[in-house]
Parts: structure tokens; C-alpha cells; sequence
């Protein structure tokens, strides 16, 4: 909130007459929050319902998804995605006023029909305390990524080939997901991470 302060002069001929001070206080309007929802994992081509949402703002608020092409209707707050890759979305969402705030949210696609043995990946020991042993025999290059349960990636690290030495000891119990892409698709599995 701003509180301006006027100052004016009445003039009545050549005399001054009064001098008057008016306090006024101007509330600017709360822009919009955006909230694109949680990241997903999915089988490629599965429909998954998308659950943005916005607080704050001047009412009407309008939604946009970007890109359009991968929802069902990119002008609602839940729109119904469908990619065949992974994929982040945006949502971007203006209030009354122009105001405007984005979003993102990824949509993890997993398990590419014939290409998912040759994505196969093994962690060891499951569970763990932390350190675990990343292998997958018929690559030689990729990506692993940590994510929590809010879909958030924690860490994300190159795979060279060979057997991997992953540090997760800086992160708190309980489960995650790690996944695996490659330039032929992508692949994901559990862990647990205990702490004595």
C-alpha cells in the first residue's frame, strides 16, 4: 500500500485563502500466482489430466498452456495433455488487469514399447542409505535424474557407460524416482533411501 500526500493552494484574488493537506492511500492489486501442478511420469501417448490453478489477481483470470498442441484445450486450468516425450509445459496466467505470472510442470514419459529393455537400468543396493550403484548394459550415454515425490528433480548427472557410483546421501529418507534418458527414449524406477 502507498500513501500519497496532495498539497494545494486556494487562492481568492491576490490573498491566499487556505491551505489543505489530503492524505490518500492507493492499494495496488495482488498479481496472479500460477501453479502448474505436480511433474508426472507417464506411458507415451497416455492421456494425464493437468491440474493448474492461480490465486491472487483481479478477477477474470485466463489461463494459457504452452505448447497448445499438447493439450486438449490450452485456455482452461485443466486441460488433458497427451505427448509422446517428455515434455514441460508452461502455464502462463493473466489477470483483468494484464498482470501475469508462468508456471511449469514436466511431463516425464517412460517405457517406449520395444526400446524399454534396451533402457533397462539397474540400482543397487535398493534401498540404500544414499550411495547406490547405477548400471544399464546396453547403454552408453545418458542422463539420471533424481526426483522427489512432488516431482521435483533433485540432481541430475551424465551416464558414461559402466557402472555409476550415485550420491544421494545429502538428501532425507524416503522414496524417489530415478530416471534414465537417453537419445532413444527414457525409463524410471524407484528408490528408497534409508537413514540409520
Amino acid at each position: 500500500m502507498k500513501n500519497l500526500l496532495f498539497a494545494g493552494m486556494f487562492c481568492l484574488g491576490s490573498s491566499l485563502f487556505a491551505q489543505t493537506y489530503v492524505g490518500m492511500a492507493i492499494t495496488a492489486p495482488t498479481p496472479p500466482t500460477a501453479d502448474a501442478g505436480t511433474d508426472t511420469v507417464v506411458l507415451p501417448g497416455t492421456p494425464i489430466q493437468l491440474n493448474g490453478n492461480a490465486t491472487g489477481g483481479t478477477a477474470p483470470l485466463s489461463y494459457q498452456w504452452l505448447p497448445a498442441i499438447a493439450v486438449s484445450n490450452p485456455s482452461i486450468s485443466n486441460p488433458v495433455a497427451t505427448v509422446n516425450s517428455t515434455t514441460p509445459l508452461t502455464l502462463v496466467v493473466t489477470d483483468a488487469n494484464g498482470c501475469k505470472d508462468t508456471a511449469l510442470v514436466t511431463i516425464f514419459v517412460s517405457g517406449l514399447g520395444s526400446q524399454e529393455t534396451a533402457l533397462t537400468f539397474g540400482i543397487s543396493p535398493n534401498p540404500g542409505s544414499g550411495w547406490f550403484n547405477f548400471e544399464a548394459p546396453l547403454q552408453t550415454s545418458g542422463t539420471i535424474s533424481l526426483i522427489d515425490v512432488q516431482g521435483a528433480v533433485l540432481k541430475r548427472q551424465t551416464y558414461d557407460g559402466g557402472t555409476q557410483r550415485l550420491d544421494y546421501s545429502n538428501f532425507a529418507q524416503g522414496i524417489y524416482t530415478v530416471l534414465f534418458e537417453t537419445a532413444s527414449g527414457s525409463s524410471v524406477q524407484r528408490i528408497s533411501i534409508l537413514k540409520p
